[in-house]
């Protein structure tokens, strides 16, 4: 076991962190009412098998599916999965607009990647 995502604080497993310019940004991912971005991450991930070995997989000579990754390295892929995630979001499509660098940090740090 790697320990990745472990001992970054006292924030809830559903949250992530990131700065923005200067300010702390904060997303939950699910609340007891609402699983919308969780259930994004979720489909998308589903929906992208190449993405994922890039994303998880630190062996590059691993059987890969058919397709393209959305993009070479982690962070291009997760600017991919914020801007999917966040770029309608009702709290932080705003935010995103101006910050689309911080979010795809924010997917990063969920992913543990």
């Amino acid at each position: 076991m790697s320990g990745r995502g472990r001992g970054r604080g006292t924030s809830s497993k559903d949250e992530t962190h990131a700065a923005s310019s200067g300010a702390t940004l904060c997303v939950t991912w699910e609340t007891s009412t609402s699983s919308g971005r969780t259930s994004k991450l979720v489909t998308w991930l589903t929906d992208h098998p190449v993405d994922c070995i890039v994303l998880f997989s630190d062996d590059r000579s691993a059987p890969c599916p058919q397709g393209k990754p959305s993009g070479r390295m982690k962070q291009e892929i997760c600017a991919v999965i914020a801007e999917v995630i966040f770029k309608d979001d009702a709290d932080w499509g705003q935010a995103f607009s101006t910050y689309p660098a911080n979010f795809a940090k924010v997917v990063q740090d969920c992913l543990g990647t």
